[in-house]
């Protein structure tokens, strides 16, 4: 009855997920994020619902986004399973979202097999490319500060800014 009662559309959305109804699901869902873009529960949502119709790229995209927010709003453990989720779509695709959930995953958790996931996969951003090394020669205790305050300095994302602070709390 009411077409801004974002909680109506969640869920409906939620039940046509139960019921299989996918594009349906998807439909309120992207009505949700359009009243509400930083709820991170309906991005995740969404980002689950996407692979069952195969879009794997679109699912990594909210997945990430999801985790973004969660980590933001301090709710590290969801962001820590917003992260894993995406970045078991490797064995779907490989792009730079599914990446940035691995780095995150592995800032967070210190989890080495995740980094050794990481090194077999192309990264295409350039930012991401020189995060992830960063990464793995702190892991051999290097010393990174010169190169990350570089890239801190001219990045202006934030998506990128969150993973530079997650590298140097590491």
């Amino acid at each position: 009855m009411n077409p801004e009662d974002a909680a109506a559309y969640y869920n409906r959305g939620a039940a046509y997920a139960e019921l299989k109804k996918h594009e349906q699901a998807i439909d309120d869902f992207n009505k949700v994020i359009e009243l509400n873009p930083d709820d991170a529960e309906i991005h995740a949502n969404r980002g689950l619902t996407y692979p069952k119709i195969g879009k794997y790229e679109e699912s990594a995209r909210d997945l990430k986004k999801a985790g973004i927010l969660f980590f933001s709003s301090g709710r590290v453990e969801d962001s820590v399973k917003a992260n894993s989720l995406c970045f078991k779509l490797q064995d779907k695709i490989e792009n730079d979202d599914v990446v940035y959930c691995g780095l995150t995953l592995f800032l967070i958790t210190l989890n080495a097999d995740v980094i050794i996931e990481l090194r077999k996969m192309k990264i295409q951003d350039e930012t991401l490319r020189k995060i992830f090394e960063l990464a793995v020669r702190k892991l051999r205790n290097r010393d990174i500060s010169e190169e990350l305050a570089e890239i801190e300095e001219k990045e202006k994302r934030e998506e990128m800014r969150i993973l530079l602070g997650l590298l140097k709390r590491f």
